[in-house]
């Protein structure tokens, strides 16, 4: 599978593109993966297998979190379990590749540009999940109980400031 990354320049990427258009057979082992209802990345289908968290898929149960909301409660929790398990003493959990480096993502970027594009829907989630973050963190570090609309008050008032 290929990446924008892959490319030295927009360039590069066009004349490959080009040559797609007029090869239906490249084209098509191209993108045979999308279409063959496969995923070859071991560790995601792993990582599905054995997850805990709902989907919320398949109901009419509006109340029933989304898929990211469930999961960003799923690591919330695996989060707060490990910190006590390692405040006991102990920890089952294998370590692993993340670490707190990973908190503070850089902005997304376009891939042809490679500039933020801050009209593109994903960077107004990305900045909403940055901000979620630092909030949760906040009331932990504060030690507070806090309910959900307390969360999402707090958080709209940060993103007006920042508007």
């Amino acid at each position: 599978m290929l990446s924008v990354w892959d490319f030295e320049s927009p360039e590069t990427l066009a004349s490959l593109l080009i040559k797609l258009n007029a090869d239906d057979l490249a084209y098509g082992h191209l993108v045979e993966h999308k279409t063959v209802g496969r995923v070859d990345n071991i560790n995601l289908v792993e990582a599905m297998k054995k997850r805990t968290w709902n989907s919320g898929q398949g109901t009419d149960d509006m109340e029933q979190e989304n898929f990211v909301e469930a999961f960003e409660c799923f690591l919330c929790s695996e989060a707060n379990r490990k910190r006590l398990n390692e405040k006991h003493g102990y920890s089952t959990r294998p370590v692993g590749p993340v670490d707190t480096s990973h908190f503070e993502c850089p902005e997304p970027i376009h891939p042809v540009s490679r500039q933020p594009n801050r009209s593109n829907w994903w960077f107004h989630h990305w900045n909403q999940a940055r901000i979620e973050a630092r909030v949760i963190r906040q009331f932990s570090l504060d030690n507070r109980n806090y309910t959900a609309d307390e969360f999402h008050q707090t958080v709209a008032n940060l993103i007006q400031k920042r508007s």
